[in-house]
C-alpha cells in the first residue's frame, strides 16, 4: 500500500490526506453529513494518545474515533472510528465506518472511503503536535 500525506486544517479543523480534507472526501463519497462530525483530537480529551496507540481505544471492538458528534463532542450520533495498525515504520487506518462505543455489534463500514497508511515518523510528529489542542 502506497503511503498517504497527513496534515491538519487548524481553520477547517480536519485531518488533511493527500491534501484533501478527509471529512470533505468522506462525505462526497459515503453520503455523510460533514457538518454533523467533529474531530475527535478537539473534542474528546486522550484522543492523540488513541490515535498513537498510547491508551486504550474508545470503540467497540478496539477501534479508535477519529470524528465524533459535532453538537457534544460525544459519541452519540454515529461516531466515525478506524481499525489502529502500527507497524514498525508505518500507521494504518483501516476499516473506516461508523461504530459504537457501547456494542459489539458490527461497524458500518464506508465502501469507498477505505484505509491509509503514513509513514510513523510523519504520524507521531503530527499527533503530538495536535495534542496541546486537546481539551
Amino acid at each position: 500500500m502506497k503511503h498517504s500525506t497527513i496534515e491538519f486544517n487548524r481553520d477547517k479543523h480536519d485531518f488533511v490526506i493527500n491534501g484533501k480534507p478527509l471529512l470533505t472526501l468522506i462525505e462526497k463519497h459515503e453520503d455523510v453529513i460533514a457538518d454533523r462530525h467533529l474531530v475527535s483530537v478537539l473534542s474528546q480529551p486522550g484522543a492523540c494518545d488513541r490515535l498513537l496507540g498510547l491508551s486504550e481505544p474508545d470503540l467497540q471492538n478496539g477501534h479508535v474515533a477519529i470524528y465524533l458528534c459535532s453538537h457534544c463532542g460525544g459519541y452519540d450520533g454515529n461516531p466515525i472510528g478506524i481499525k489502529l495498525v502500527l507497524e514498525s515504520d508505518h500507521v494504518i487506518w483501516k476499516d473506516i465506518g461508523f461504530y459504537q462505543d457501547y456494542e459489539d455489534e458490527d461497524p458500518q463500514l464506508f465502501h469507498k472511503v477505505k484505509d491509509y497508511s503514513f509513514t510513523l515518523q510523519e504520524y507521531r510528529e503530527l499527533l503530538q503536535r495536535l495534542k496541546i489542542y486537546e481539551p
